[in-house]
């Protein structure tokens, strides 16, 4: 029951939704930076969010070099289809959810150009 808080609480921000979302959705592993550009949101608000999603249980992340990366969590992976059934059947016409996700793409289609 505590952890089912836990993630309830964490997905009660738009912010934290949103960034979940993403990473949920992509499936890939994305540093800070590029949520933060894909979400239009600065990059300290995504270091909060992402702690408090880490200290859920929802994502994990990854260290390298210059950067820190997140990924949604073995819990979450288990769990993705009812997470993706969740979010539509609340989100379904949620116009945000779906521009962060083309911000993402034509970000990701930029860097394959180059």
């Amino acid at each position: 029951m505590e952890n089912s808080i836990k993630i309830f609480k964490a997905l009660s921000d738009e912010s934290r939704m949103r960034i979940f979302n993403l990473l949920l959705l992509t499936g890939r592993e994305i540093n800070g930076r590029k949520i933060s550009l894909a979400l239009n949101i600065p990059q300290y608000a995504v270091s909060k969010h992402t702690q408090i999603l880490l200290n859920a249980g929802l994502i994990e992340k990854r260290r390298d070099a210059q950067s820190v990366n997140f990924s949604v969590s073995p819990f979450t992976k288990i769990r993705k289809v009812e997470f993706l059934k969740f979010f539509d059947s609340i989100f379904e016409n949620s116009e945000k959810f779906r521009e962060d996700l083309q911000r993402f793409k034509e970000m990701v289609e930029g860097e394959i150009e180059r």
